[in-house]
């Protein structure tokens, strides 16, 4: 009883609203040459996580270190704006890695194993089904930097450049669409590819809809 007031609150549609608007915004800031655009898209991406998935962690020490994995994502890409943006990327694409992974792992466990089905709970799905997504681009940026040439049809240069196309690449890739502009050129590349897309696939198949069939008969169980 003491968790479903908590549950009210529609955390995961502010969470739900928040993505759809950084996944809008995203190719614009990241395609931005001026620092201030890069930090603003990292300022986004922590704070609507932490405005959505967080208010569900209850045990202080696993939300002190969101939130501490959080100012240091923040901390790094500050510092990158003074200093040598090469030799911070990995650090920072690590740190907001293990943030979004944190995140992803709180929201499968309250979304899937915790309490009945609800309409917070499939949007809860959503979120999960977008940062997915989201982190397999960042998956797919480490790649690319660490063995430049892995996708073709990533034109870009800068890593920021870079992001921007492999966000629109990691959802074509999670949809299974397919469209072919960008294509994984090395082994590596390519398994992680065919692993989201297996992902995606799974997750919409199975665990979406069962959730949605789960909700469908509570609700019509209690009429």
């Amino acid at each position: 009883m003491s968790n479903e007031p908590h549950r009210k609150q529609a955390n995961y549609a502010y969470l739900l609203v928040g993505l759809l608007i950084l996944l809008l915004v995203a190719p614009f800031v990241t395609e931005h040459r001026q620092e201030y655009a890069r930090i603003l898209f990292h300022v986004v991406l922590v704070a609507t996580l932490l405005i959505g998935v967080w208010t569900l962690v209850r045990d202080r020490k696993w939300f002190l270190l969101g939130l501490s994995l959080a100012a240091l994502s923040l901390l790094l890409n500050s510092t990158a704006v003074f200093n040598d943006h090469s030799a911070l990327i990995y650090p920072i694409i690590i740190v907001q890695l293990l943030f979004l992974f944190l995140t992803l792992v709180i929201a499968f466990h309250d979304v899937l194993l915790q309490g009945s089905p609800d309409l917070n709970k499939i949007m809860g799905a959503v979120c999960i089904y977008l940062l997915l997504g989201i982190i397999w681009a960042f998956i797919y940026l480490t790649i690319n930097l660490a063995l430049p040439g892995s996708f073709s049809g990533v034109l870009s240069s800068s890593p920021e450049q870079q992001m921007s196309e492999l966000l629109y690449y990691s959802f074509i890739t999670l949809t299974t669409l397919g469209y072919g502009d960008i294509s994984p050129a090395t082994h590596l590349a390519r398994v992680f590819a065919y692993f989201e897309a297996i992902l995606g696939q799974f997750f919409l198949a199975i665990l979406v809809a069962g959730l949605v069939g789960a909700h469908v008969a509570t609700k019509f169980g209690q009429r």
